[in-house]
């Protein structure tokens, strides 16, 4: 990864614009901004190894740090059936990450898009030091943030420390890893629960890992101070544990969430609408209003047969939707250069991603905008220009057709050339379906 970057004056790439070299160059950006490794996780607390609490410290808290950890916005009235919140400022977590297999259904006999979802065996185990922040505290993985107490009825900042995924027994094949996420106190099902949502970035690899780069999305809810219930997706740039063999069969086990339904969806340029920048007033970039088809897509892996190694499998289904989305973002700003250390900020505003049957007909559509996204610069073979692989999520703001009334979290993990535009994004969508109805048959 590389450090401060220049501002590219506009047109900086190989060829003019519209010319058949550029268009050479932006074929190659978009085939090696989509060679990605993907693995799908679920991981759920260890019964016998327990989340341990991390009580506030023995001269308290001030009143500031308390105050300011309380979170942003007003909580909704019926999250005060809460009751009083644990009284901790972080949590050692231990963890098991299950495969996880989604399998997502286009519309069909007049039914809009159904999901199976299958967890299998442990097939790693993660630690971290899950720490409360402040509002106003920019973290950095070395260092610990102000004491913050925790709160059920708040939406509050965390960070994610000393974050370890190992994926063998001998504790060779690891990466480490560092992130930041928040709270989104809600009532699912007629009962409160703490969706929380993060982006994390690799820091250093060991074994199969030595030098790979990535980032990776959690998705799910906490019931604190023990239980952690989170969907993990982890992307890596290239291929390099790709295989186009039979991945082992799924041994089945209980659904630890049977009252959600999580999808996954691939998002691509559309060929027909282009993305357009946005300047701002001084000249610099600001960000782009992006269009992208959405195709179903099914991540799997395994650890091989010797259960040694990781081999990733990545299945591209139809074209089942659209995607418009106002992204703010710029990838040339020198202060925030898309390093381990300074990860370039972005967001999304009026996001709607619109879904169809093989008609043509639509079935549904939802609306869930990045509220917090970071953005870390990659080196590609033979680009110059700047690529960031793309971390985000946000809550479901609304829906209709067969996704009315719709709630839960959107994730988003994916990679993003800004010239020539070119972008590959994985989205995964937790909703609450507690009724089962975006529920469809594994097949």
């Amino acid at each position: 990864m590389s450090g401060a970057m220049d501002a590219a004056p506009p047109g900086a790439f190989a060829g003019r614009p519209g010319s058949e070299t550029a268009a050479r160059h932006r074929d190659r950006v978009q085939e090696l901004i989509e060679q990605a490794d993907y693995v799908n996780a679920y991981a759920v607390s260890i019964p016998d190894r327990p989340d341990l609490p991390i009580p506030p410290p023995e001269g308290g808290i001030s009143l500031r740090d308390e105050m300011i950890g309380r979170g942003a916005g007003p909580s909704p009235q019926s999250i005060g059936r809460a009751g009083p919140s644990p009284r901790f400022v972080g949590v050692r977590i231990f963890e098991h990450s299950h495969r996880f297999a989604v399998t997502v259904h286009p519309p069909r006999a007049g039914k809009g898009l159904g999901a199976s979802n299958v967890v299998d065996k442990a097939h790693a185990f993660l630690t971290l030091r899950w720490m409360l922040t402040p509002e106003d505290h920019w973290s950095l993985p070395d260092e610990a943030p102000p004491p913050t107490l925790f709160s059920m009825a708040r939406s509050q900042r965390f960070t994610m420390l000393d974050a370890i995924f190992v994926f063998d027994e001998r504790n060779k094949n690891r990466f480490h890893g560092f992130g930041t996420g928040r709270t989104f106190p809600a009532v699912e099902n007629g009962a409160v629960r703490l969706r929380i949502a993060a982006n994390g970035n690799v820091t250093r690899g060991y074994g199969i890992f030595a030098g790979v780069e990535g980032c990776y999305v959690l998705n799910g809810y906490v019931q604190p101070p023990h239980g952690l219930y989170l969907q993990i997706a982890f992307r890596f740039p290239g291929n390099r544990f790709a295989t186009d063999g039979s991945l082992m069969p799924l041994a089945p086990l209980p659904d630890p969430t049977p009252d959600s339904t999580f999808m996954t969806l691939l998002g691509e340029a559309d060929p027909e609408r282009p993305m357009q920048h946005h300047l701002a007033p001084d000249g610099a970039m600001a960000g782009a209003t992006v269009h992208e088809l959405l195709r179903t897509v099914r991540l799997d892996f395994d650890k091989g047969r010797l259960d040694s190694g990781l081999r990733t499998r990545s299945s591209k289904g139809p074209i089942v939707g659209r995607l418009k989305t106002d992204m703010l973002f710029n990838p040339f700003d020198p202060a925030a250069p898309g390093t381990a250390l300074s990860p370039a900020p972005w967001q999304s505003r009026d996001t709607s991603m619109t879904f169809y049957d093989l008609a043509g007909n639509e079935t549904g559509s939802l609306a869930a905008d990045v509220v917090e996204g970071r953005a870390f610069r990659t080196e590609l073979p033979g680009i110059a220009e700047p690529v960031f692989r793309l971390a985000g999520f946000g809550p479901v703001r609304a829906g209709s057709g067969q996704f009315a009334g719709a709630s839960g979290l959107l994730s988003v993990n994916g990679a993003i050339s800004a010239r020539p535009p070119a972008h590959s994004n994985l989205y995964v969508l937790r909703l609450v379906d507690p009724g089962g109805a975006l529920r469809a048959t594994a097949s």
